[in-house]
């Protein structure tokens, strides 16, 4: 995944899990995360402002 931010890219890639009860499917979870996928992003990441 790819974005950018003024003169900044940032590129990711993601992983996907699922949590599953088997027995009510009403309670399955899906986590997505996103990481650096180069070390020019984790740099660029880690001079964004913080919330």
């Amino acid at each position: 995944m790819n974005f950018a931010k003024g003169d900044r890219k940032f590129n990711f890639f993601s992983t996907i899990a699922t949590l599953k009860i088997p027995y009510d499917i009403t309670l399955q979870e899906l986590l997505e995360c996103l990481f650096p996928a180069n070390h020019v992003t984790e740099e660029n990441m880690r001079k964004l402002p913080r919330f």
